[in-house]
């Protein structure tokens, strides 16, 4: 749960090795007058392995592609759990 200026949000997120899907249930809490009014989300993304992106992106045309952790411009290391992908045609 947090909070931040009246506004309260509780994530709850699983992820399911045997489908590498992650899901991500986002309730949101937003001020409206004298009261909140409750807003939910889901979110799912499934995990790719990084040769299986690179495949990917050749497959649809792709002449080369770029990774880096995610929010930064440095190579994905073994335990980088996010990323960031620059595909060039």
């Amino acid at each position: 749960m947090r909070e931040d200026g009246g506004l309260t949000s509780i994530w709850r997120h699983r992820y399911d090795a045997g489908s590498s899907v992650a899901e991500l249930q986002l309730t949101l809490f937003v001020p409206h007058g004298r009261s909140y009014r409750r807003l939910a989300e889901v979110h799912r993304e499934r995990a790719y392995e990084l040769a299986e992106i690179e495949s990917l992106l050749a497959k649809a045309g792709f002449a080369r592609c770029e990774m880096f952790k995610h929010g930064t411009l440095e190579p994905p290391l073994a335990n980088t759990n996010r990323v960031m992908v620059a595909a060039y045609e």
